[in-house]
């Protein structure tokens, strides 16, 4: 079984309450009161150890979280007017290719380009603010960046990300 075998469910169960996925409120308060004490000093091995406890279930309840598909790239992230408009087309089109939309994941890198990962693998990246404009197309062995495209060519160029995304699935289940 490989890691795609994981995500096969299309729905999260409605069963399963939103909260149970999250820090409770004491728990999150002392997760943050640790954070911020280790960032500015040091903290004992007490601390330490309760910090990383902390840490660890975060960790855990976000990756239960992401499995069960109870996020959204929209909530999780802050986009700009043309990375919405990117994105709700690219949804579009994974949702017409029967990809789960809740197993997408944005990460914005410092220089403002969003990393873009379907479950655990990288699909691509893209880069819609600023003067310079660009795109990261993945194929089995080759990386392609392509520049200051209009917003239209970007997302006719996101096909590109389906396919590797599919190509992917069909590599990790042979």
């Amino acid at each position: 079984m490989g890691l795609f075998d994981l995500f096969k469910t299309k729905e999260a169960p409605s069963s399963v309450a939103k909260d149970s996925y999250t820090l409770s409120s004491t728990e999150q308060t002392e997760y943050s009161n640790l954070k911020a004490k280790l960032e500015k000093s040091r903290i004992s091995d007490d601390e330490f150890s309760k910090f990383s406890a902390l840490s660890c279930k975060k960790q855990k309840l976000a990756l239960e979280e992401f499995k069960l598909g109870k996020h959204s790239i929209f909530e999780d992230n802050e986009l700009s007017e043309n990375e919405i408009i990117f994105f709700e087309q690219f949804i579009k089109k994974m949702t017409n290719a029967g990809l789960n939309q809740s197993f997408l994941k944005l990460n914005r890198l410092s220089d403002k380009t969003l990393n873009v990962e379907y479950i655990a693998y990288q699909i691509g990246r893209v880069k819609l603010q600023g003067r310079k404009t660009r795109m990261q197309i993945l194929k089995s062995d080759t990386v392609k960046w392509l520049e200051n495209k209009t917003l239209e060519e970007y997302i006719d160029l996101s096909l590109n990300w389906i396919y590797y995304t599919k190509e992917l699935s069909i590599l990790r289940n042979s």
